[in-house]
């Protein structure tokens, strides 16, 4: 898997869903309002809808000094009903106000009930503000109630991506991975440091700022275990740091009996590349493990590796494990794709997997072998692989063979345009 595509998985991981503070269980609610306030806010609600900015930024303001008990019809206001020019208008005057408005961002983004941040007003507000957001969210830091602060890091999270922002949000971070008194906040703004360069709005950034490196180096040494695994696996993704810190952090965290920290490390590990083979006997470990998708990304990792890949794969292809099997010869093809290392030694692995009595084991080797021939674009490949492949039309089970009917073509139609650009390059 490449570093995009798993930058853009570990995108959607975050920046789609409300974070695990909120799905926790502790979303926020506010104080019941009174029939007065109720129509004291509806009457603002309105103003913000107004044709007059002068009106708009009025309304922003009373609002803000009501406070968060506004925040849950603001949110249907601006809901997808409201036309987008006006819910950007009304946003914008919240936006004008600069720090003074993150509270009711703040409290936009907890009303959210569609595990979605992404339409989110609160969310976009902050980040309109850019640097203005910054002392709004530093004295959020300072709130009682824990999700206001979890909320703040996920601003962060994104906010740190904008240019000029950089810094200001790992100093904010930094300082509250540091000094939380809640274990899992501080590991939660360890995590979001993981994510400088991921939400990087800048098209030239192709590594993560110093200061997060820096930052998270001096979690590194926190006394807090969590925390300096957490710290460990935002340095492997941000910054692709395989130092011996960092990899026995990476191991300790596979450890701990935490699924999600565990799939964290590992997932951590693909942006190592083959700077993570001294991992491989972990990696051969989690890829026997229960755990399907700690298993999975294992196997992802040690396609990435290349040769010293190859074994513990090839192994896992024959595992009696139908699951481990699975994972095994998909990651096999991964890892010659690009790789003419162990090509015969893989194709004979996969079409004995075709002859497996297990119906998934043989659908598993039929798409290895189908990516295999497609993506390398070789003719000769592709006519191999059709011969294996052929006596699938006969198979026992119905979407076997109509999947084999369908790599077929495909590869046949790769074999066509191969050859056709091979004859001509010798004409």
């Amino acid at each position: 898997m490449t570093i995009p595509a798993l930058v853009a998985k570990s995108s959607l991981m975050r920046i789609l869903i409300v974070s695990y503070l909120v799905c926790a269980g502790c979303i926020w609610a506010a104080e019941p309002a009174s029939d007065k306030s109720n129509a004291e806010v509806s009457a603002l609600v309105a103003e913000l809808q107004s044709q007059n900015a002068s009106n708009r930024i009025h309304a922003a303001k009373a609002l803000v000094a009501v406070g968060p008990s506004a925040a849950q019809p603001l949110a249907h206001a601006m809901g997808p009903s409201q036309p987008e020019k006006t819910a950007s208008a009304m946003l914008d005057a919240f936006v004008s106000l600069g720090p003074d408005a993150v509270p009711m961002m703040l409290a936009l983004i907890r009303t959210e009930q569609s595990f979605e941040l992404r339409h989110n007003p609160g969310l976009h507000g902050i980040l309109k503000m850019g640097t203005n957001a910054l002392p709004g969210l530093e004295e959020a830091f300072r709130s009682p109630d824990w999700v206001t602060r979890g909320n703040t890091i996920d601003s962060l999270r994104l906010l740190q991506g904008m240019e000029g922002t950089e810094k200001g949000c790992v100093k904010l971070l930094v300082h509250e991975a540091k000094t939380d008194e809640l274990e899992k906040l501080r590991a939660y703004a360890a995590d979001a440091l993981g994510y400088s360069r991921t939400y990087s709005w800048r098209v030239d950034q192709q590594s993560a700022p110093s200061d997060v490196r820096d930052g998270l180096h001096e979690l590194l040494q926190d006394k807090n275990q969590k925390v300096r695994i957490t710290a460990a696996y935002s340095l492997a993704k941000a910054c692709h740091e395989s130092s011996p810190q960092v990899l026995t952090n990476l191991v300790e965290g596979m450890k701990q009996g935490d699924a999600e920290l565990a799939y964290e490390c590992v997932f951590a590990m693909n942006f190592l590349n083959t700077n993570a083979a001294p991992l491989l006997p972990e990696l051969s470990k989690a890829l026997q493990g229960e755990d399907e998708r700690i298993a999975s990304e294992a196997a992802n990792v040690l396609s990435n590796l290349g040769d010293p890949g190859f074994i513990p794969l090839s192994a896992a292809a024959a595992d009696s494990n139908p699951r481990v099997r699975a994972s095994g010869l998909n990651a096999l093809a991964d890892l010659v794709i690009n790789s003419t290392n162990h090509l015969d030694a893989t194709l004979e692995i996969l079409a004995k997997a075709l002859k497996h009595s297990d119906t998934d084991t043989r659908q598993a080797a039929l798409n290895s072998l189908r990516r295999i021939g497609v993506e390398r674009r070789d003719s000769l490949l592709a006519q191999r692989i059709i011969v294996t492949l052929n006596p699938l039309k006969k198979d026992d089970d119905k979407w076997v063979r109509s999947n084999a009917k369908d790599a077929l073509e495909e590869l046949s139609k790769v074999r066509q345009q191969a050859g056709s650009i091979r004859e001509s390059s010798h004409e």
